[in-house]
């Protein structure tokens, strides 16, 4: 399957568990010195393969440009902080979300999640959605090794080497936080 169409295949999947609703959310793939990532305020139950965008990856900052997502600049971040992420997706799953608000770690609550995002991960305090901050705050955590990164009053970030495993991540999280 082509990048394209395995971003449009996850957008269906993050949908179909009810981890996004409408242009929530975002998904991104690199590969060498560009990356793809959904064009803003495309549903990702509905998009297709005119709704990914590919553009250059610069290691200063990602390009300017008034298509993409709002959330650009943090899976930028993600792709410059470590250089084996190859995927990123950003999805906004209730328990989640809920389960961050009193935590500011998520340890492992199933056997699932530990093997596919590790025994725990961070959960970071809210930051403006887009924001230097934010982007800055989740490449940190995921420059040191995590796969996910739970954001107060937002949602997830999770990376892989395919979108395939990091949407996997997400649905892991929010079943976990499902059993608290």
């Amino acid at each position: 399957m082509d990048i394209v169409n395995s971003l449009v295949e996850g957008g269906k999947f993050l949908h179909a568990h009810a981890l996004v609703i409408g242009s929530g959310g975002n998904l991104s793939i690199r590969e060498s010195n560009f990356f793809t990532i959904k064009r803003g305020g495309a549903d990702m139950s509905k998009a297709n393969t005119e709704d990914y965008i590919k553009i250059p990856f610069s290691p200063s900052a990602p390009p300017e440009d008034s298509r993409l997502s709002s959330e650009s600049l943090l899976h930028w971040a993600c792709y410059a902080s470590k250089g084996d992420v190859r995927a990123v997706a950003h999805a906004h799953p209730p328990y989640a979300i809920r389960a961050a608000r009193r935590r500011n770690v998520l340890k492992s609550a199933s056997y699932e999640f530990d093997c596919l995002v590790g025994p725990s991960i961070p959960v970071i305090p809210y930051l403006g959605p887009g924001s230097r901050e934010l982007s800055d705050a989740v490449a940190a955590k995921i420059g040191s090794g995590e796969t996910a990164v739970l954001m107060k009053r937002h949602g997830i970030v999770a990376v892989g080497e395919s979108i395939e495993q990091a949407c996997n991540r997400i649905l892991a999280v929010e079943r976990a936080c499902m059993t608290l």
